[in-house]
């Protein structure tokens, strides 16, 4: 959001405590509400973009909307839990972490320190990529997935 973490942690924790958890915590809708391909902070992919679009448009029970209040509060408290450097250290079960590079709704930087911390997981970032990489254009779904099936060949 760009807004400040502990405004944002305060912000979760009032709306909740006054009975707002069930509401959106964002006024402007998520980026997949456009309805055009231009300005969408997901995928570079015109084709999947519409694809995805008609399947929502078609039975909005696909849809997923913005998070709420109640949403954001209970995410900031599993981070605060996975950042625990006691809890942290208890992970041991191999992973695999792949961000997108240029992700606008996720900071893929934090996404690779937390991954880097993590004694079994292997992380990887797609440059260009945008925030739904298994929608995104041929040449970064096939960057994952060359990555996926690497890694999992490791576990077999």
């Amino acid at each position: 959001t760009g807004r400040p973490l502990p405004i944002v942690r305060l912000a979760a924790s009032l709306a909740v405590r006054f009975g707002r958890a069930a509401r959106p915590a964002r006024r402007r809708p998520v980026p997949y509400d456009a309805e055009l391909f231009e300005g969408n902070l997901i995928t570079h992919d015109p084709a999947r973009f519409a694809r995805a679009r008609a399947l929502v448009v078609d039975d909005p029970r696909l849809y997923v909307s913005g998070l709420s209040w109640g949403w954001l509060a209970a995410a900031l408290r599993s981070c605060d839990l996975l950042t625990d450097r006691g809890q942290r250290g208890r992970i041991a079960v191999p992973g695999l972490v792949v961000a997108a590079g240029d992700d606008r709704l996720v900071s893929t930087s934090a996404t690779m320190r937390y991954a880097a911390g993590l004694p079994a997981v292997e992380a990887h970032r797609i440059e260009g990529a945008w925030h739904e990489i298994l929608m995104e254009t041929d040449r970064h779904r096939s960057e994952f997935w060359a990555l996926f099936d690497r890694f999992a060949a490791k576990l077999l």
